[in-house]
């Protein structure tokens, strides 16, 4: 059987990754790897690493570096599943996670990589029991409890679902995805305050995100805090001055706020930008 990866003196990196610090993490394997060249290991922490802050393309390139060093490290089928799930290639994705827990059976990484392809590829009592194995090693695992929340919505248990998402976050506050999500959910549930809550909490991780900010500038507007809504979309369209759906926002607040000439231009440039 195929040895689980020495990650000791990649320490460090692991920590960084953890706490949701990708730049650092990235910083310290570059370094590394400079004097360690030929360390397979480093090259597809990297990759993972680059694949959590959405590098997607710079992570593919050093899962190619680590797999003509060592095609058969078992971390390299885990990053290549992830990969491939990100790209929506869900078939390809649980081909590898397999190889990868093959490879390393006991290890609850590969379990959970596993778990999300067969959840992906709606396999949900499979990656269930997956999950439940993960959590009976480690109760605090956020990734666990972020799938296994996941798995309740498919069954509809929405008020479970919540709990294990918000028990992910706050063992990791960087999963910003989950964060939105769950903004999503207390927003189905007439959860304004939460619903904007966790939104703010996304836009902590990730402040250029114009996507979050149009949409808890949609919730301030309907909790009546036009202000703060104007202010969330003024710093979208520094970001993205040809967002007709911005543009188009900011018109209707203003037009609510009596702001007529501000609304008229804003108006304006969102015919300007889509006719």
């Amino acid at each position: 059987m195929t040895k689980k990866i020495n990650d000791n003196n990649l320490y460090t990196a692991i920590e960084f990754r953890d706490s949701g610090k990708y730049k650092e993490a990235q910083d310290w394997l570059y370094t590394f790897i400079k004097s360690h060249p030929n360390n397979p290991e480093a090259y597809s922490l990297l990759s993972q690493i680059l694949l959590l802050d959405k590098k997607d393309h710079e992570s593919e390139k050093y899962l190619l570096i680590a797999e003509s060093l060592n095609s058969e490290l078992p971390s390299i089928y885990l990053n290549y599943a992830r990969l491939l799930l990100k790209q929506s290639k869900i078939k390809e994705a649980l081909v590898k996670a397999k190889k990868g827990y093959d490879l390393l059976p006991d290890d609850p990484d590969s379990w959970l990589v596993l778990a999300a392809c067969f959840g992906a590829n709606n396999k949900d009592k499979d990656a269930h029991f997956l999950i439940e194995k993960v959590l009976k090693v480690n109760p605090k695992s956020a990734e666990a409890l972020a799938n296994r929340g996941i798995l309740k919505l498919r069954k509809k248990e929405s008020s479970d679902a919540i709990m294990d998402l918000e028990r992910a976050v706050s063992y990791k506050h960087h999963l910003t995805n989950i964060w939105v999500l769950l903004s999503s959910l207390y927003y189905q549930d007439s959860n304004l305050p939460g619903a904007i809550e966790a939104l703010r909490n996304a836009l902590k991780n990730e402040p250029t995100n114009v996507s979050h900010m149009i949409k808890i500038a949609q919730y301030l507007k309907e909790d009546n805090k036009l202000d703060e809504a104007i202010t969330f979309l003024q710093e979208a369209i520094k970001l993205d001055s040809k967002n007709a759906q911005i543009n188009y926002n900011m018109g209707v607040i203003f037009h609510e706020m009596d702001r007529l000439d501000e609304a008229r231009s804003s108006y304006k440039r969102t015919i300007e930008l889509n006719p």
